[in-house]
């Protein structure tokens, strides 16, 4: 499997570090985003081609 970094996408700091926590231990490289806004610039800048991704973010 490619080393894809995966962009997490939660407002909720603990369920950013709990899927931190899991990418990490799976070996892949971590950013993180906590508003849609950000991911979107982040998304678009880093090249990011996976994405865990809370739904309900206020700002989406």
């Amino acid at each position: 499997m490619p080393d894809h970094v995966v962009l997490i996408v939660d407002d909720d700091p603990s369920s950013r570090a709990v899927l931190r926590l899991i990418c990490e231990a799976a070996g892949r490289r971590i950013l993180e985003a906590s508003t849609g806004e950000e991911a979107l610039r982040r998304a678009v800048l880093d090249g990011i081609e996976v994405i865990l991704l809370d739904i309900e973010l206020p700002d989406m």
